[in-house]
């Protein structure tokens, strides 16, 4: 075990003594930096990420009931990881360093932990992209299963310790598994992507206040839901939630364009994009108030949608909208 650990400072100290290897990390870090993510939204997840894992850890940590190396914490790296990639990393061991100065451990526990962070994390996030041409994280085939499982086993090998491997990788695979098929095929969280990458969608188009635009929007939403098996009875919820909201939206604003994109799966995930003044089309408005027809319209996207959501950033109105054919199974939230 020493002479491993020799061999891998020599070569890393001949590495550091090239003068180009400080030029290729960072060109390298730049390459893959999380895009579309300004620096709040970068701190949010970190901190978040950080304070997830010290609740989890500290609880089952104080009980004494189970070794240091065990708990739910094991199956953070596997969903930070995937999702959030470098962020999700540095998330988990800044919680990991917190939970462990509070705890009083060892200087070496805490690296050897920060160290199984790391390799989970990264191995999960790069194991996953680089093996997937949409980029989505779903889990709706064997391969997809198979992608998750041999970057989980890369990953907890990586810990080198025998306990420690066995530990993260039942985590990742009882814990971690169910949480990352939750996020990433029904609830549709996007993952954050490097510069390099580019979230591919089923159907993406344009929207502007003309009857044609609708029509051809409809007709692309169809050809691409038939491409994917999807019932019609779903297809016809997806174009009239749709046109509901764009009618919202032109009302109010008329020159609007709307970016729409699509994803077809277990769920349906539209997302819209227009800019122009913050309009939340899900709020009855004081001269909607008596409109029993938008009233309507709203309780109709609500019925059926799993989860809606609003938020305005940087000039751009955003809303998701997730669809499930299932009625008896959603849940709204209107900002």
């Amino acid at each position: 075990m020493f002479n491993v650990f020799g061999s891998i400072f020599i070569i890393l100290g001949i590495m550091i003594m090239e003068p180009g290897f400080f030029a290729a990390v960072k060109d390298f870090c730049i390459k893959n930096a999380p895009s579309r993510v300004d620096t709040g939204k970068k701190i949010a997840v970190i901190g978040v990420i950080a304070v997830i894992y010290i609740a989890v850890d500290l609880p089952v940590a104080l009980t004494n009931f189970l070794p240091d190396y065990i708990g739910i914490k094991n199956s953070l790296p596997f969903i930070a990881g995937l999702f959030f990639g470098i962020l999700g990393v540095i998330g988990c061991c800044i919680g990991a360093v917190t939970s462990s100065l509070i705890l009083g451990e060892s200087l070496v526990n805490i690296l050897w932990e920060c160290w199984c962070i790391t390799a989970i994390g990264l191995c999960m996030y790069f194991g996953w992209l680089y093996c997937s041409m949409t980029h989505r994280v779903r889990f709706k085939n064997m391969n997809q299963y198979l992608r998750y499982i041999i970057s989980a086993v890369l990953g907890s090998i990586l810990c080198l310790k025998p306990d420690y491997m066995l530990s993260y990788f039942a985590a990742g695979m009882l814990i971690g598994l169910p949480v990352n098929i939750l996020f990433g095929s029904i609830l549709y969280i996007e993952p954050v992507l490097p510069g390099w990458c580019r979230l591919t969608y089923d159907a993406e188009f344009e929207l502007d206040p003309s009857r044609e635009s609708l029509v051809n929007a409809n007709e692309i939403l169809h050809n691409a839901a038939v491409m994917n098996n999807i019932a019609s009875k779903r297809i016809i919820q997806t174009q009239s939630c749709l046109e509901e909201l764009s009618l919202r939206i032109f009302r109010v604003i008329p020159n609007a364009k709307i970016n729409v994109n699509v994803i077809y799966q277990e769920a349906v995930s539209m997302q819209l994009n227009y800019s122009g003044e913050k309009y939340n089309p899900f709020r009855i408005h004081e001269n909607e108030s008596g409109n029993l027809i938008n009233i309507a319209g709203l309780k109709i996207i609500k019925y059926r949608a799993l989860r809606v959501s609003f938020f305005y950033h940087h000039g751009e109105n955003k809303i998701h909208v997730v669809d499930k054919s299932n009625k008896n199974s959603f849940y709204a939230k209107f900002n």
